[in-house]
């Protein structure tokens, strides 16, 4: 398969098959009925290799309960060469329209409202009216849609912000990739027209999610209404970005922050650092805390450690992990604390190899 088409997401169902696949910002969504396909030279091809990758998957499943049961965790066993994916074949065979219909594969130099309003091809593999032969249905139908979980939501969704302004997506240009067969999306880094960097977090395509966003956006509006953001080691809220015509938010922008890593990152996990990022850390919470807001984030992904060795505290979406906070008291001053306590007294420690130190949940910080 060309490795400039990114091959996103797919699943098969009652025996239909599709795949989301991007070149560049085109995206298209190929859809292949088995029986429909059942009996052409490519249709059977892809209909062996898709059972050949289903038996060899089922093989990796049981090959894991086999191995929990005999050692109680998992080991990897030496297996054959990996089946290729049945999909390739039919990439393979889509290839020429896929280039013609989106010749360029670079994201360089795109923006924000690229990805918003994508060109989109529905496009459905199926059996020629004559011979054995397939064909593609839908090239001639483009639509224009948001790629790569994007989902905007109209701007009285919102809720009453005080200190942030609103950009244009189509002003906001993708951060030069340097390799673009590793490129994810537009979430990241991106550039502005002043030649400034930020970061874009988008808001993404779940109900959960947009309850998230929203609270994030209102936390951190707030935060920088009340000036924390200048006193603390705290994510800062640069402005929303929005559709062209102005009708919908399409995510936020941040300042960047210093480089670093997040509390999951092995390199962090310093005994000799833990009490200092302790305090640092606690005292972001008490002062939010004390401006009634609430972290309700807390997990080892939310806190960066920068190249000062200094620590951040950053998301305000309110998703959490049982492993650190208890789900009855999740989004409470209680809750917070008790995710501090298992984090610098469990989760740490524990990833060092040294013992859990006893801790009471809620205690003043």
């Amino acid at each position: 398969m060309d490795p400039k088409y990114r091959m996103c997401d797919g699943r098969t169902r009652d025996g239909v098959t599709w795949q989301r696949i991007m070149r560049g910002n085109t995206q298209f969504i190929i859809t292949v009925n088995h029986e429909g396909v059942r009996g052409t030279r490519v249709g059977d091809d892809f209909l062996r290799q898709f059972k050949a990758s289903a038996e060899e998957n089922q093989r990796n499943i049981q090959a894991i309960f086999d191995s929990w049961e005999a050692h109680g965790r998992y080991i990897r066993l030496p297996g054959g060469p990996p089946v290729p994916n049945a999909f390739d074949i039919i990439m393979d065979f889509c290839l020429p329209v896929l280039q013609r219909l989106a010749p360029s594969t670079s994201v360089q130099g795109l923006t924000l409202q690229d990805f918003v309003a994508a060109p989109t091809y529905l496009l459905n593999v199926v059996r020629a009216n004559t011979g054995d032969d397939l064909t593609v249905k839908g090239v001639d139908q483009c639509s224009f849609a948001p790629t790569h979980s994007i989902s905007p939501i109209t701007l009285d969704s919102l809720p009453v912000l005080h200190t942030t302004q609103h950009v244009k997506a189509s002003s906001v240009v993708i951060a030069p990739v340097d390799d673009e067969k590793k490129f994810r999306g537009p979430h990241g880094r991106v550039l502005l027209a002043d030649g400034v960097h930020k970061r874009f977090k988008a808001r993404l395509d779940a109900r959960e999610l947009e309850a998230s966003f929203l609270r994030e956006l209102r936390i951190l509006d707030r935060i920088k209404q009340d000036g924390l953001d200048k006193r603390f080691r705290l994510c800062r809220l640069n402005s929303i970005v929005t559709t062209d015509d102005g009708s919908c938010i399409v995510g936020m922008l941040l300042d960047l922050m210093p480089g670093g890593t997040d509390l999951m990152d092995k390199q962090n996990w310093r005994p000799d650092m833990f009490a200092k990022w302790e305090e640092q850390v606690r005292t972001i919470v008490r002062e939010l805390h004390a401006n009634d807001i609430i972290w309700g984030s807390v997990n080892a992904g939310n806190v960066i450690i920068d190249a000062e060795q200094d620590a951040w505290v950053i998301g305000f979406g309110g998703i959490t992990h049982a492993e650190f906070v208890d789900e009855d008291i999740m989004g409470t001053v209680d809750g917070d604390m008790q995710g501090l306590d298992r984090l610098f007294g469990r989760y740490l420690p524990t990833k060092a190899g040294l013992e859990e130190r006893e801790t009471t949940t809620g205690a003043d910080v």
